[in-house]
């Protein structure tokens, strides 16, 4: 099956990581995805809403370290923040 991100292959080095980025950042609050099957390849998009989307946002740290729960800033279940 052909894996792809953007228009680049994931078995292949790439030093732009700005789609991996956008789907690893701590700070998303909505996620949508759609699949579509193809004749000959099957194609996932998804668009995320990040919470802080500033110009530059990809430069900065994607996650931020440190204890479960430790900058919920209301509930914390199951190590996470609600």
């Amino acid at each position: 099956m052909h894996q792809s991100t953007g228009s680049q292959r994931l078995s292949l080095p790439n030093p732009h990581i700005s789609n991996f980025a956008k789907m690893m950042w701590d700070s998303h609050t909505h996620v949508g995805c759609a699949v579509v099957k193809c004749l000959f390849f099957t194609n996932v998009v998804c668009h995320y809403r990040p919470a802080d989307a500033r110009p530059g946002r990809l430069r900065n740290t994607i996650y931020t370290m440190g204890p479960n729960c430790s900058q919920c800033k209301t509930v914390c279940v199951d190590g996470l923040c609600s």
